[in-house]
């Protein structure tokens, strides 16, 4: 009976402090709303047409951003974000948290993060390292210098950034099964990996990286892999 109680008491001082600690927690609620007109001309077959549009320079989204600093060097953070078509009110997938949901743990060696989310040459979420490479975002397709390699939002991932010495960060990330649960075969899945290094000073930003794509074995697909680089420049409000 002493054990039992003894067994209770210590999970209630348990809960007691991880409440406690929810409630020292920062929680951020945010979003985005990115409407516009487009005239569609000359595509295909299709007559010429006006059409609105949701996510014209970036994706229309809201989300929850949550972070806990555990001591001076230490914090736990989470981001759950979704996308939506403002026109329709639609979500822009079958997911809630489409965009990015991750749960993050950052220390004085980098940040680990897992869950799903864009992976660090993709052009999307906060993981990220093509910013600043290029005038426009990716949502301007042909109209922007496309970097990212050959994947871009992953499942089951698993994401590192370095701490930043000298203006050099080291980024990596690794997905189990970039969409769905994991088969029980690890060939049975499809896999993708990615690793980078960028230097960024003053208005300068250089960025090398490389990603790989492992197909499942039952798919009769060769393996893929990316190697790219690329430098950006800021004049004022110019970037080149």
């Amino acid at each position: 009976m002493i054990r039992s109680i003894r067994h209770a008491t210590l999970f209630l001082t348990a809960l007691s402090c991880a409440v406690s600690s929810a409630y020292a927690a920062s929680v951020d609620v945010y979003g985005r709303i990115d409407m516009g007109l487009h005239y569609v001309a000359n595509q295909g077959d299709a007559k010429d047409h006006v059409e609105m549009k949701s996510g014209t320079t970036a994706g229309s989204r809201f989300g929850f951003k949550g972070r806990e600093q555990i001591d001076e060097t230490t914090a736990v953070s989470f981001i759950l974000e979704s996308g939506i078509d403002v026109d329709t009110g639609e979500y822009r997938s079958d997911r809630l948290f489409g965009r990015q949901s991750t749960l993050a743990l950052e220390t004085a060696w980098g940040t680990l993060a897992f869950g799903r989310a864009g992976t660090i040459i993709s052009g999307a979420d906060s993981f990220n390292r093509l910013g600043g490479l290029h005038a426009f975002g990716a949502t301007w397709a042909d109209a922007s210098f496309q970097l990212q390699g050959t994947a871009s939002r992953m499942d089951n991932a698993v994401f590192y950034v370095s701490p930043t010495k000298g203006g050099w960060t080291l980024n990596a990330n690794y997905s189990l099964q970039t969409s769905g649960d994991e088969e029980p075969d690890f060939h049975d899945n499809k896999r993708y990996g990615a690793l980078a290094i960028d230097y960024k000073k003053g208005n300068l930003k250089w960025l090398l990286g490389t990603d790989h794509t492992f197909y499942a074995d039952s798919v009769k697909y060769k393996d893929t892999y990316t190697v790219i680089t690329g430098i950006g420049w800021k004049v004022g409000d110019v970037k080149l």
